[in-house]
């Protein structure tokens, strides 16, 4: 009798154990899937990301020049923000010769200094590694506290995977606006600190046109 019951009390021990795990790694999933939850616009952000890398990295192994018109025009149309008034949308397009010498220059200088980078240290493959989290997923805990809600809604992070602790830079993304813009886009990767804030300049050279969509 004794035999008997020490057997049933081990049986029911092995079922709380077996049961106790069963919860610990529910709760872990549960856990792990919330960290790894993106948002639509996340998701979007990181999609369009990875498109552009790998047009970045086709440019790279074909020596691409990206100052020439029709390089500018296909990154424009699909990949990066250019604050310009509805009516110089041309079937959602934008047209290259409306966009002042000045703000061309300056469009042509933040994608150069961008390019050159991966360009110029091709043969470690830092453009074939990069990837991106949402800010509010990475490490960087003391930008992201200073940033306000439009930037850390809209804000990847991107790095070397090969370096995760390293990061490469920040990227704002701007999501679909009407009469703004019709889907989402890259806005920047220049970022700044002034009067106390951390602010984006725009590829055309435009400063903190984030705030206009909320401060805080």
């Amino acid at each position: 009798m004794v035999a008997v019951e020490l057997l049933v009390n081990i049986k029911i021990m092995k079922q709380k154990k077996y049961f106790l795990l069963v919860v610990i790694l529910l709760i872990s999933s549960i856990s792990f899937g919330q960290k790894k939850g993106y948002t639509v616009n996340e998701e979007k952000a990181m999609n369009l990301f990875s498109d552009f890398k790998n047009y970045l990295i086709s440019c790279i192994n074909n020596k691409t020049d990206l100052s020439d018109s029709a390089h500018l025009q296909y990154l424009l149309n699909h990949f990066f923000f250019i604050n310009t008034k509805s009516d110089s949308l041309h079937n959602k397009q934008i047209n290259l010769s409306e966009i002042s010498s000045e703000k061309m220059n300056y469009l042509k200088k933040s994608i150069g200094s961008f390019y050159n980078y991966f360009l110029s240290n091709k043969n470690e493959k830092p453009a074939e590694n990069l990837t991106a989290l949402p800010i509010r997923m990475s490490k960087d805990t003391f930008i992201f506290k200073r940033f306000n809600a439009f930037q850390k809604a809209n804000t990847l992070v991107y790095f070397d995977k090969r370096h995760p602790d390293k990061t490469l830079g920040y990227m704002l993304f701007i999501p679909p606006v009407k009469n703004v813009n019709p889907r989402i886009k890259i806005w920047s990767w220049i970022l700044g600190f002034k009067f106390g804030k951390f602010y984006f300049t725009s590829l055309i050279g435009e400063e903190g046109y984030e705030y206009m969509f909320g401060c805080e």
